[in-house]
């Protein structure tokens, strides 16, 4: 079932956010920075309650076992997104136990749905592109996002 996250599902979200992070770091060792689970349950503290972030997770038999979440970020005149408000998917986390049974799917439907409701006419979101998140860009093609530009980085 998805449902808005409260704040008993916290925890259940930063060890479903830790685990993740966890994934990514051994795969870009020099790219993200060491957090431990503390750091990232004070930086989720710092970001709470934001109207513009919204939170839902996916619970089986009292558990969570996904989370969701998207943002509306306000029109800003840059030159990576036009000068509209958009809305960016942010994480779609899916515990290890429960993945490839459609549930992140389900959870995408879900905000892509919200979203529409909600009078927007697209989703954004931003994977990188790199070996290890080759099957997450398949599953968000097949599920209607195309790629539109990618980000670049240099040292100053």
């Amino acid at each position: 079932m998805i449902r808005a996250m409260t704040l008993e599902d916290k925890e259940e979200v930063l060890d479903l956010l830790y685990s993740m992070y966890l994934e990514h770091k051994k795969e870009f060792p020099d790219f993200i920075p060491d957090k431990t689970r503390k750091q990232l349950a004070l930086k989720w503290d710092e970001m709470q309650p934001n109207p513009l972030i919204y939170h839902y997770v996916y619970e089986e038999a009292g558990r969570v076992i996904a989370y969701v979440n998207f943002s509306k970020v306000p029109a800003q005149d840059d030159y990576i997104f036009p000068s509209k408000e958009y809305v960016v998917l942010d994480n779609v986390v899916v515990h290890k136990e429960y993945q490839r049974q459609g549930i992140g799917t389900r959870l995408i439907y879900f905000v892509k749905d919200g979203v529409k409701k909600m009078g927007y006419e697209s989703l954004e979101l931003y994977v990188m592109p790199v070996p290890m998140l080759q099957k997450t860009r398949a599953l968000y093609g097949k599920l209607g996002f195309v790629t539109v530009s990618h980000f670049m980085s240099g040292n100053l």
